[in-house]
């Protein structure tokens, strides 16, 4: 700009000071005004350079200075959001061939590779566009290596990813209800009456008993006896013994105990 350009006289005839704002997106400002306090020109000449000096200064430091990590990021994101809407559209409207999915995952092994290696090569990268569009200066890209390379990797890669898992999704379909896995219910009656029998019959017959072949004495006579072992059916004694068919009719358990002995 011109000094004449930082120059504004009031109508008391103050001179006053202009300096140009940066575009931030959010300041409605375009300029701001600070009052030299004389009427004289050589005067507010002198001061204007002086200050027009000292804001090249500033606005060179804070170029040098990059970005910060929180606005590079909020950058890459917006940007390669934009191209995610873009690329899910074209997919849903006319999908993507075998050959575009192959080139889509090759680069994204290639950003992974060079992430790995952290160099700042700018293949596969769109930095041309990316400073247009986000309004990011040469000293500003310049001054936030190799962060902004970094990380505009990672949105690259991580966009092409998404878009993969989209392509993928739309070669098979999914009929799942979003609710889990719901058993039948037939199923789960058998299993809990199931239980409940095998719960009854522990209650039953989950009574200890001696092993075979150990001998037990009798406190009555203490001659050995050996233990017996458990036949289904009827006993013969009870068929013959009118006690033992009473016993039956009383509901004596059809389960007799015989004693076999080992020698």
């Amino acid at each position: 700009m011109k000094l004449s350009a930082y120059l504004s006289p009031s109508r008391h005839g103050i001179f006053y000071f202009r300096w140009p704002l940066p575009n931030s997106g959010q300041e409605k400002r375009s300029t701001v005004k600070v009052s030299l306090r004389t009427r004289c020109p050589h005067q507010a000449a002198d001061l204007a350079r002086y200050l027009a000096a000292r804001g090249r200064i500033v606005t060179d430091s804070n170029a040098l200075a990059g970005l910060r990590q929180s606005e590079i990021r909020e950058k890459v994101q917006a940007y390669f959001k934009a191209q995610l809407d873009q690329y899910l559209d074209w997919l849903d409207r006319r999908g993507l061939s075998k050959n575009a999915l192959i080139d889509a995952r090759e680069e994204m092994l290639d950003h992974e590779s060079f992430l790995e290696m952290e160099t700042t090569h700018p293949l596969w990268l769109p930095v041309s566009r990316f400073k247009r569009v986000m309004d990011v200066s040469d000293e500003q890209w310049d001054a936030s290596q190799p962060r902004i390379t970094y990380q505009l990797r990672q949105g690259r890669r991580d966009m092409l990813r998404r878009v993969l898992d989209a392509a993928e999704g739309l070669e098979r379909y999914s009929y799942d209800d979003g609710t889990g896995h719901r058993s039948c219910p037939c199923r789960g009656g058998s299993s809990r009456s199931q239980r409940h029998a095998r719960e009854s019959y522990r209650r039953l017959h989950g009574r200890a008993r001696p092993p075979l072949g150990r001998k037990i004495h009798r406190p009555d006579t203490g001659l050995p006896q050996y233990p017996c072992r458990v036949l289904r059916g009827r006993s013969p004694a009870c068929d013959d013994h009118q006690a033992g068919r009473a016993r039956n009719q009383e509901g004596c358990s059809s389960i007799a105990a015989v004693t076999f002995p080992r020698d």
